[in-house]
C-alpha cells in the first residue's frame, strides 16, 4: 500500500518535530472497516506510540497527527521550561 505524497509529508513533519536522535516506524494495514495505522517515535528522551483506525488513510493520519502533535508539544513544554 502506498501513501500519497501529502500523507507522507505530514508523517515526515511529525518525525522531523521529534528530538534529533529519534527514530520512527509507521505501519498501516487494511481492515474490513477501512484502515489501522500506528506510528512509533523513539529517542533517548521520548517514546510516543500513536494509532488510529478509520475508513480512510487520511482520517487515520489525522488521528495520529493530533495525538503525536499533542505529545510533542507537552514534551517541549516540559523540556524547555
Amino acid at each position: 500500500m502506498e501513501l500519497s505524497h501529502e500523507l507522507q509529508r505530514r508523517l515526515r513533519g511529525l518525525v522531523d518535530s521529534a528530538p534529533s536522535d529519534a527514530s520512527s516506524v509507521f505501519c498501516v494495514r487494511r481492515t474490513a472497516g477501512g484502515y489501522k495505522g500506528l506510528l512509533k517515535i523513539r529517542s533517548k528522551e521520548l517514546r510516543i506510540v500513536a494509532g488510529g483506525s478509520a475508513a480512510t488513510l487520511e482520517q487515520v493520519v489525522d488521528q495520529i497527527d493530533g495525538e503525536v502533535a499533542e505529545r510533542l508539544t507537552e514534551w517541549r513544554r516540559l523540556r524547555f521550561s
